[in-house]
């Protein structure tokens, strides 16, 4: 029976095999023939975790690892990793050269389709300028999220649902996921506090300036229900009136079901002056109803 390679691995071990196989790559061919034994054993890597090898009858696709790596990719792989260089230097040359083969105005290497989202979207936002790079606050783009499922039968449809879709999360929302675990407290304090008082602000005004409008409390989210139904609105359709009559958009009751008629959905996790300015263009659209 062949001996499982990663169950015989040290951490020793580990950075001795790959002490000596850097060796080799310098020396050169003379030298890969003394080091080939240990590629020999990772050729039954995935069996040794005890993940099967498929065979791809469907074309690239991100559940089945993407694609096979072509050969003239390989050599640039190994011929890059015998040298060290600038990284600014390379993303520079290598965005220059994408350029030209593309046709576009530049190029840069991503992590996957996510991250070249992200980087389009910060680039818009900030263009070359230093200081607006430092205050881009939005992680909206950094996906990363968990999912505990611990009932077999419902992971297992859960992911079946996930087929064909991108299974992971990109470098940047790894990171961005860390460092809001690691060190995000502080800001999370800062914000349930800031979301504390946007909603009694919100209670409060609702009950006061709104009196045909009723509102419950709510407890855990940033997101409040309005009851228009007795506020008399054409149509009983509070969503069509307030964003034609004051340029305010909600969510629409409607759109989550039988009882949602008459309902908006508010959100106050917004900078307060926004939230001032929204009831206040709901109060004038109110009194123009008379």
């Amino acid at each position: 029976m062949q001996e499982n390679f990663w169950g015989k691995l040290s951490r020793r071990s580990l950075f001795q095999r790959g002490g000596m196989l850097a060796a080799a790559q310098a020396l050169g061919a003379g030298a890969e023939q003394t080091a080939s034994a240990a590629p020999m054993q990772l050729a039954n890597l995935y069996r040794s975790i005890g993940v099967r090898p498929v065979i791809n009858a469907r074309g690239t696709f991100t559940i089945i690892t993407g694609s096979t790596t072509l050969p003239e990719v390989k050599r640039a792989m190994e011929e890059a990793s015998r040298s060290f260089v600038n990284m600014d230097e390379l993303m520079d040359a290598v965005g220059k050269r994408l350029a030209e083969l593309s046709g576009a105005e530049w190029g840069i290497v991503t992590e996957g389709c996510c991250a070249a989202v992200t980087h389009c979207t910060a680039s818009a936002i900030a263009g070359g300028n230093p200081e607006r790079m430092q205050r881009l606050p939005n992680l909206a783009g950094l996906k990363s999220s968990l999912a505990v499922v611990p009932n077999q039968a419902l992971r297992e449809k859960f992911m079946a649902a996930r087929v064909d879709m991108v299974q992971g999360g990109n470098i940047l929302g790894y990171t961005a996921m860390l460092a809001a675990y690691r060190d995000g407290q502080p800001w999370l304090d800062e914000l349930l506090r800031y979301l504390e008082s946007n909603r009694d602000f919100l209670v409060k005004y609702v009950r006061t300036n709104f009196p045909k409008l009723e509102m419950g409390v709510p407890e855990g989210t940033y997101l409040a229900w309005l009851d228009c139904r007795k506020a008399g609105i054409p149509g009983n359709d509070p969503f069509t009136f307030f964003l034609e009559s004051g340029r305010v958009a909600f969510n629409d009751g409607m759109t989550f079901g039988r009882g949602g008629e008459g309902f908006v959905r508010l959100n106050f996790g917004c900078p307060r002056a926004l939230l001032v300015q929204g009831l206040e263009r709901m109060a004038a659209a109110l009194a123009r109803l008379g």
